[in-house]
């Protein structure tokens, strides 16, 4: 995964928004327009989330 989708998901996390949100057709234009970045689909960015919340866990846990 793209540093871009990683801290695009924590940001989004972080800012209590949707995921699905990146799936939006103007985020996506106003992105590439000023960013040059193509948003991750909305599954990539919770692939993400899910693999943070899995290394947090082990980290509680030792």
């Amino acid at each position: 995964m793209s540093l871009f989708a990683k801290d695009l998901t924590d940001m989004m996390v972080a800012c209590d928004i949707p995921l699905a949100k990146a799936e939006l057709l103007k985020l996506k234009a106003f992105m590439h327009k000023y960013c040059s970045e193509e948003v991750p689909s909305r599954r990539i960015l919770t692939r993400h989330m899910e693999t943070e919340t899995k290394e947090i866990l082990v980290g509680i846990r030792k």
